[in-house]
């Protein structure tokens, strides 16, 4: 079975499992701009961005009350909590991540991971059929990239990423041979020099996962897995597909 026909099928297997009538909490600090939102029956109904990369840490518990009271949302009507699982930043995305988890662990409700670099490209409208490859800027002079196939999934009023394969680290040199394969570049906060090196390819630059972009893939993962565990929002973890930047002076990795 297929990676397409796989999908489709776990979707049908779960038709009426879960009930996105309720509102989820989105929460994402994996890319320099940040995003906090309330996602209801398919819409937002409350977002604020988290613009400075520094400051994530301290804004985020402010952003969440400021986005429930918006949405006249109470913590104790969530139905769950989707975030930002990663690849980027390392201290970036265990901040979401930490913060998703106390707050599941206290209310006794589900937690969803959802992949950045699909909700990066869930972000954006594409026609059916389109490849696209998915960058975003992981210094140490490479990025985090993924492809990724736009289709249409029954269960949805969206046309959606599929990912064609695991996010990987790429140097310039193996980002230019992945671009030959795909039909547009979506690249997050890259430095001009990479840009440049991607010379006429179609590109959409954006600053970060959008909530649009993380609503519509809960949706797609609720679609496919149904609700998640109550009991296992300790279990979920950040995605990395390098070691840290930061290292004991031993070498040893933190």
């Amino acid at each position: 079975m297929g990676i397409v026909d796989s999908c489709m099928h776990k979707m049908a297997q779960h038709e009426t499992v879960f009930d996105m009538k309720q509102p989820w909490l989105l929460l994402d600090t994996s890319s320099p701009q940040g995003v906090v939102a309330v996602w209801q029956d398919g819409l937002v109904c409350a977002q604020m961005a988290l613009p400075h990369f520094r400051q994530h840490a301290e804004m985020l518990s402010g952003a969440v009350s400021h986005c429930l009271k918006q949405a006249r949302v109470a913590f104790h009507e969530l139905a769950g909590i989707a975030v930002g699982q990663g690849p980027g930043s390392f201290v970036g995305v265990r901040i979401a991540m930490a913060h998703a988890k106390g707050m599941a662990c206290a209310l006794g409700i589900g937690m969803v991971g959802v992949p950045t670099l699909l909700a990066l490209a869930a972000g954006e409208s594409k026609p059916v059929g389109q490849r696209v490859l998915v960058l975003l800027d992981a210094r140490r002079a490479q990025v985090f990239a993924q492809q990724v196939l736009y289709l249409h999934m029954p269960e949805c009023s969206w046309v959606l990423p599929v990912a064609q394969g695991c996010p990987v680290a790429l140097s310039q040199k193996q980002v230019m041979q992945e671009t030959k394969q795909v039909d547009c570049v979506i690249a997050c906060r890259l430095q001009q020099a990479w840009l440049d090196a991607l010379g006429s390819k179609q590109i959409v630059q954006v600053h970060g996962p959008t909530a649009v972009g993380m609503g519509r893939m809960l949706v797609a993962h609720l679609a496919q897995e149904g609700l998640p565990d109550r009991r296992g929002c300790g279990e979920l973890q950040p995605v990395y597909v390098r070691s840290p930047d930061a290292r004991l002076p031993t070498g040893r990795v933190i």
